[in-house]
């Protein structure tokens, strides 16, 4: 059996994932001042995904970047599905919604915010050979 290192593993095209923003957030110049005069900016994100999301979305890697973007603003953040997220702009009344893939909804869709791409990784020493999923 051949080994491979993680440098040169290939990612899984299915794991692989860009993560967006439905509207803009991703910085005060992108909320419009409708937006701006509200006290709360209401934010639709995942229910809890360590790393992205945790602890009922108070911390989290997208917690985090939204917080810090939208620092002069207050975030109430609504946790949803996964499934739902990519509605929840247009049927639950929320903002923005973040970890939307983009499509042609008729909603702006900002630059990525996160991207990734998942890997397997072993210790040599074990000497298992990982191409596919099922190989896991």
């Amino acid at each position: 059996m051949s080994t491979q290192t993680a440098t040169s593993l290939k990612p899984f095209s299915l794991a692989s994932a860009r993560i967006c923003c439905a509207m803009a957030i991703v910085s005060a110049l992108s909320v419009p001042d409708s937006l701006a005069a509200q006290d709360t900016l209401k934010i639709a994100i995942a229910n809890d995904m360590p790393p992205y999301v945790m602890d009922n979305a108070s911390n989290g890697l997208e917690v985090d970047v939204v917080k810090q973007a939208l620092a002069d603003y207050d975030i109430q953040f609504v946790q949803v599905s996964y499934r739902d997220l990519q509605s929840a702009v247009q049927q639950r009344g929320v903002d923005a919604a973040i970890g939307v893939m983009a499509d042609d909804s008729g909603v702006f869709y900002s630059d990525n915010l996160i991207t990734f791409a998942n890997f397997a990784i072993s210790k040599k020493a074990d000497q298992l050979t990982i191409h596919t999923i099922d190989d896991l």
